[in-house]
């Protein structure tokens, strides 16, 4: 909860800085089980905040692109879908209706970009054992940055061990920003930092419960809020 609050405090208080896009998490169904409501009714003794706050879900971007002099990369949470071939689609995605549309290219589409992971076991499509979205393989990723002129894919919704991993001969990219993911995975987190030079990684560990620290101030490496 806290964590969600500080990401939109820091959209509201710098709307043209921050670009916040939509996860599987950022669902209804999926935060009632995952213990998101459980949370919200502990803190607040009611379920109105979680409700707000899934009406808040439903407007959120499903996907971005982040177009820098050294690269162009197509940002989403999970992935690709055999239905979604073009990025001029996504711009006309009726994505409030999502989870209630009797659209079924819509379903599939939102269902990849928040569900689905790279494979290395097929080379274009198979449905995901997620039980929602697709794997895709090396032949869909590269078709789909052809297309697009993307230079990679960057994605979520998997650990790795490193906080970070490529595949699809470096189309596809897998950032992980959770560490120790459920406290028991022991895996480093990482997040991209992208400019005119090009991009780079930070790694991290995750911080034992009684220990105080202030956040990094990721913020003044290039002077966003300054």
């Amino acid at each position: 909860t806290l964590f969600r609050s500080l990401l939109f405090a820091l959209k509201v208080e710098y709307p043209s800085m921050i670009f916040l896009t939509r996860g599987n998490h950022e669902d209804p169904q999926t935060s009632r089980i995952y213990g998101f409501l459980f949370e919200v009714k502990q803190k607040f003794d009611s379920i109105a905040a979680w409700a707000r706050f899934n009406e808040v879900f439903v407007c959120l971007p499903l996907a971005a692109l982040v177009v820098a002099p050294q690269q162009t990369i197509f940002a989403a949470h999970g992935g690709l879908s055999p239905q979604l071939t073009d990025l001029q689609s996504l711009r006309s995605l009726a994505r409030r209706d999502y989870g209630s549309s009797a659209d079924a290219n819509l379903e599939s589409i939102v269902d990849g970009l928040l569900w689905s992971d790279p494979t290395e076991e097929t080379d274009e499509f198979e449905h995901n054992d997620r039980g929602c979205g697709y794997v895709f393989g090396v032949d869909a990723t590269k078709a789909f940055c052809d297309d697009n002129k993307v230079d990679f894919i960057c994605r979520a919704h998997q650990l790795t061990s490193e906080g970070y991993c490529f595949t699809h001969d470096d189309k596809c990219l897998t950032v992980f920003s959770a560490p120790n993911y459920c406290g028991v995975n022991g895996n480093k987190g990482a997040i991209m930092l992208v400019d005119k030079d090009g991009y780079k990684f930070v790694q991290f560990d995750s911080v034992a419960k009684n220990a105080r620290t202030l956040p990094m101030n990721f913020g003044s490496m290039f002077g966003y809020f300054s």
